[in-house]
């Protein structure tokens, strides 16, 4: 069996491997936040339902415009997740 192939599956791997683990860190008005890889998980999984719900279809496109904060890294997974 070969390793994971998309971020997604990466994201899977990694955290069921390691979910208390920190995965990212972002500086919000001079407090580090931190994020688990489970955390990290569960807020993909969430935004790629509601992506579904909204009738996303694999291999339809997403327009994503953001900073290089936490939750745009989020939605780029949850699209590759549904297939967009």
């Amino acid at each position: 069996m070969t390793g994971p192939q998309t971020l997604p599956q990466m994201l899977l791997q990694r955290a069921a491997a390691e979910p208390e683990r920190v995965c990212e860190r972002k500086k919000d008005r001079g407090i580090w936040r931190r994020y688990t890889w489970a955390q990290v998980l569960a807020n993909v999984r969430d935004l790629a339902l509601g992506l579904a719900s909204l009738g996303l279809r694999p291999g339809e496109t997403v327009a994503a415009i953001g900073e290089n904060d936490p939750e745009h890294f989020w939605a780029e997974y949850a699209t590759q997740a549904m297939g967009g």
